[in-house]
């Protein structure tokens, strides 16, 4: 049996009710960014215990549970060992699961979900109460599980209520639960205003002019394209302050992704700085350059793949869609995941 109790902080030890204990079940790596299911696991960690358990990684040589303590939740992270099936996986993450709750003797929890892919393992535990907080159309994403929709539609089932993370998703949502209702991410209001008692400009920031333009959000396919066209057509002056703008996205995801490369061991034949900026420099470039011409997506989707040559090769799209990209290493290279 893996060593899952912990000795627990004043933080999560007060709460003598561990019926008010929470357990989050979450596709995010909690050190990967601070965000959504963060924003909420700390501020319930105040007046209860909150268990964050996050998906496995495969790099042991038997099942066993890493577990930590941060702002006063437990993050539990399952390593397992490489080449288990499906089922395997499922009954070790299980019995994972099951030694956690027992040995830190948590009572009816609520279950808080962010990936459906959880209840293969968790749904035989009971709880006071399960909580779906959709934060995006995972079946949407490209690798989704093929077991996904089916689990999705089995924990809406089961939920007590339904969050989603924005106005779309509610209206996908609102017709297969009785209690969806919209709860969007807002702005961290402390942490912001911290700027507003600086008396010094940062350095990196000391020389650009005024007005100055920022962006708040993630550079993938929600991006609105059309919004930057825009601003850049009507404000070129601005435009040095985009650049600035995605130069330091740049540096941020290499920094993230670079962790995550650590964390995994995994390689690539390119510097993983280097392949994210020479796709992400292209395909925006491109893309506003597309959008104030005016020219097809399905014509900037071909300008994309002929200009990032063999960090992009086409998969098959379906009828009248955009043609799809995905980063691939070259032939007789090794891959991105080899060892």
């Amino acid at each position: 049996m893996p060593n899952t109790g912990i000795p627990l902080t004043t933080a999560t030890a007060h709460r003598k009710n561990h019926n008010d204990d929470l357990v989050c079940f979450s596709h995010l790596r909690w050190n990967f960014v601070f965000q959504r299911p963060q924003h909420l696991m700390t501020r319930f960690a105040r007046e209860r215990r909150v268990f964050f358990f996050e998906e496995p990684i495969f790099d042991s040589s038997k099942p066993t549970l890493e577990l930590t303590e941060t702002q006063g939740v437990v993050i539990a992270v399952p390593h397992l060992p490489e080449r288990l099936d499906r089922l395997a996986i499922r009954l070790s993450l299980r019995q994972l699961l099951s030694d956690l709750v027992s040995s830190n003797h948590v009572g009816r929890a609520i279950f808080w979900y962010y990936t459906p892919m959880a209840l293969e393992f968790s749904r035989e535990l009971p709880n006071a109460g399960i909580v779906f907080d959709c934060m995006d159309e995972l079946s949407a994403f490209a690798g989704a599980p093929p077991a996904l929709l089916t689990l999705e539609q089995e924990l809406l089932a089961r939920a007590t209520i339904v969050f989603t993370g924005g106005q779309s998703l509610f209206e996908a949502k609102r017709a297969k639960h009785s209690h969806v209702h919209v709860f969007p991410s807002s702005v961290d209001v402390a942490h912001f205003a911290r700027a507003r008692k600086r008396h010094n400009e940062p350095d990196d920031q000391a020389g650009i002019p005024h007005p100055r333009l920022g962006f708040f959000g993630v550079v993938d396919e929600r991006m609105d394209l059309d919004l930057v066209a825009g601003v850049a057509r009507q404000r070129p002056d601005l435009v040095p302050q985009i650049a600035r703008t995605i130069e330091r996205l740049h540096v941020e995801a290499a920094r993230a992704y670079g962790r995550e490369m650590a964390r995994h061991r995994w390689h690539t034949h390119h510097a993983p700085d280097v392949t994210a900026r020479r796709f992400w420099t292209v395909a925006l470039g491109i893309a506003l350059e597309g959008h104030a011409m005016g020219r097809s997506v399905v014509a900037m989707g071909e300008a994309m793949r002929e200009a990032l040559g063999e960090l992009a090769q086409a998969r098959p799209a379906r009828p009248a869609a955009a043609p799809a990209l995905r980063v691939v290493t070259a032939p007789g290279r090794p891959s991105a995941r080899s060892t």
